[in-house]
């Protein structure tokens, strides 16, 4: 009688792990479908910008910003997206990595192939909602 309420046990077990598995895949799954129907439908860069922060900020515990740069004013990058504040040493960080073409060493900005940065600030994993 143990041996079997172990074994049974024990495949209840791993059942449960598969199925939260099955539902953390579908989540990941539903959220890229999500994103590629947004994506697809955006016809500016500004859409784009706007569409990848959006869902950015929907599945990771962060704040975003997308950067272009600024047409009235040479040499400066400006929001395209997000509402995330930079502070001044951030944004010569991003200026930098937008003039060099390079991605900073141990830092949250991206250069993107559309000719702008991204910016990308980490919240505590207890800030993100479920």
């Amino acid at each position: 009688m143990f041996g079997a309420g172990l074994v049974i046990s024990t495949l209840t077990g791993r059942l449960r792990r598969q199925e939260r598995d099955a539902v953390v895949r579908e989540r990941n799954t539903a959220g890229l479908l999500a994103f590629t129907r947004d994506i697809a439908g955006a016809t500016t860069a500004g859409d784009v910008a706007a569409v990848t922060v959006r869902h950015l900020e929907e599945t990771f515990p962060i704040a975003a910003s997308v950067l272009i740069p600024d047409p009235a004013e040479a040499g400066a990058l400006t929001s395209a997206a997000g509402l995330m504040p930079l502070a001044s040493q951030e944004q010569a960080v991003a200026r930098w990595a937008f003039r060099s073409r390079a991605r900073p060493r141990a830092s949250a900005l991206t250069r993107s192939p559309a000719r702008g940065v991204l910016a990308v600030r980490w919240w505590p994993a207890t800030r993100r909602s479920a």
